[in-house]
């Protein structure tokens, strides 16, 4: 087993932003929950027809059921607010349908939860005169934020719990979050992006959402994705290209696991 093999045995969800079926052909028997994404620009086309939207699953989802382990299937990236928004409920419904008629929807009711990408790093470079890096990363040994009775020592359980106190405002605090993306890169914008602070960043990322959670939610644990597992050095130069937990050539960025 080589070491990229051994990472994938410790990983244990992969979110795909897209349907790749070189991909999807290499998840085959493995024991990882996929989240698969439909691209914004499919939106439209799904929304409008049912019978695109079973085109879509039977391309995409079909040939895979017996031996992918699909989680979720996520409608678009970061799409709200944005020109497809209203796309999203329509193509939600119609590839709902969809899966029901090949057996991978059975229920009534959609329980889905509301996906966030929360990024500590953004906030922090933006701004670290007034937001420190402990704080940022998970190592700050005090609260830096008191809002009533919640303590917050990191600022990601602070950006969760933004989320969790508007769904409570619309009387839906019992939907789950789950954190769809976060990480944090290891170069472009020094001094607040490198490999130690991505380092430190994601292994307590890691040891925090394992073992509890919000303030505000202390007993419910979040999936939460990583991004990335590769970086990309076809993307814009800078932090783009440098979120990865990989090299393109499989090798580490730096020790995580």
């Amino acid at each position: 087993m080589n070491r990229m093999e051994l990472k994938m045995e410790i990983i244990q969800s992969l979110r795909l932003f897209d349907p790749s079926p070189e991909v999807l052909n290499a998840l085959r028997g493995s024991n990882l929950r996929v989240s698969l994404g439909v691209r914004n620009e499919d939106l439209p086309s799904l929304a409008s027809s049912p019978a695109a939207a079973t085109r879509w699953v039977n391309r995409n989802v079909a040939p895979y059921k017996n031996n992918v382990s699909f989680g979720w299937i996520t409608l678009g990236n970061e799409v709200i607010p944005g020109p497809f928004a209203n796309c999203v409920a329509p193509a939600m419904n119609n590839i709902r349908n969809a899966l029901r008629s090949i057996g991978l929807f059975r229920t009534k009711r959609t329980r889905a939860p509301i996906m966030v990408n929360v990024y500590p790093y953004f906030a922090y470079a933006s701004d670290p005169a007034h937001i420190s890096l402990n704080y940022a990363t998970f190592s700050s040994q005090t609260p830096v934020v008191v809002d009533g009775p919640f303590k917050y020592f990191n600022l990601f359980d602070a950006q969760v719990d933004a989320y969790n106190a508007a769904l409570e405002k619309i009387n839906a605090g019992n939907v789950p979050i789950i954190v769809s993306e976060t990480g944090w890169p290891t170069s472009g914008n020094y001094p607040y992006t490198s490999i130690p602070n991505a380092q430190t960043y994601n292994k307590n990322l890691i040891n925090h959402v394992n073992r509890q959670g919000t303030p505000r939610k202390p007993s419910r644990i979040m999936d939460t994705f990583i991004f990335a597992m590769f970086n990309e050095n076809q993307k814009h130069s800078g932090v783009e290209q440098n979120w990865g937990l990989f090299y393109p050539n499989t090798r580490p960025v730096y020790p995580l696991f």
